[in-house]
């Protein structure tokens, strides 16, 4: 069963400048937009082994993107406990 990083952001962001995507300063696949709603925008990543390895090694997930209005927005992410949850969602 495929595991997905699943991103809710926040509406106007300038999509054609896309969405990217770091752990503790190194980029990682960026997220593929899903969908929007009145909550927002979806992405998601697929988290496979590496990216697995990376996000659980990791202090800060950061989600970088740019408004409609041109500003640049990052939003830091704490990876504390990020392995344990991942070992709780691989068990039965």
């Amino acid at each position: 069963e495929k595991i997905y990083l699943r991103l809710r952001l926040p509406h106007g962001i300038r999509l054609r400048t896309g969405i990217q995507t770091m752990v503790d300063g190194a980029p990682i696949a960026p997220p593929t937009l899903r969908t929007t709603g009145p909550a927002g925008l979806f992405a998601r990543t697929e988290i496979g082994p590496s990216l697995e390895r990376t996000l659980s090694q990791g202090e800060t997930l950061t989600i970088s993107f740019a408004s409609i209005n041109g500003a640049s927005l990052d939003v830091p992410v704490p990876l504390t406990g990020f392995a344990a949850v991942m070992e709780k969602v691989r068990s039965p």
